[in-house]
This record gives structure tokens, sequence and C-alpha cells, in this order.
């Protein structure tokens, strides 16, 4: 399935790439302000939604940041479809 689709599968690979790269990057330079396991989760939160954000936050033991990792995916699932529809109008009017 992966050879007839190589030209989705490669720029998902390079997409996923510099998305970990950045968030890595950010976690050394914000370090004072966040955490390792604070950005890691961030990330999955953004990529993955609410139910891979908390099965990463609950097999790593991060109990502290189950809940908010959470709230923080949905809260941007729930922002990103008001904007999306949104755009939809907008784009439609074009």
């Amino acid at each position: 399935a992966i050879a007839m689709r190589a030209d989705v599968f490669s720029f998902l690979l390079i997409l996923y790439a510099i998305h970990i790269s950045v968030v890595l990057c950010a976690s050394k330079i914000f370090s004072k302000f966040w955490t390792f396991p604070q950005a890691l989760l961030a990330s999955n939160a953004n990529v993955g939604g609410p139910a891979t954000v908390a099965a990463l936050a609950a097999d790593a033991r991060w109990r502290s940041l189950l809940a908010p990792s959470v709230l923080v995916a949905t809260l941007g699932n729930s922002f990103a479809t008001f904007l999306a529809l949104a755009l939809t109008g907008v784009f439609q009017s074009l």
C-alpha cells in the first residue's frame, strides 16, 4: 500500500520530521518555560488530538499533565472546527 502512494508517504514523512524537529528545538530554546514532556504532549495534541495525547500521557506516567493536555487538545479541535467552518464560507464566496 505504501508503494502505491509513495509520494504521499514521502510528503508526510518530511512533514512530521520537520514538525518534531521544530518541537525539539523549541523545547531546548524555551526550556525555561516548557519541560520536554510538555513540548511532546503539545505536539501530540496538535497532531493526534485528545485520544492520542491521553494515551501518551498515561503511558509515560505523566499523570499531572494528563488532564491539561486532553483539555488543550479538545480546545484546539473545537477552535479549528469553527475556524474551518468560517473559512469555508469565505472561500466559497471567492
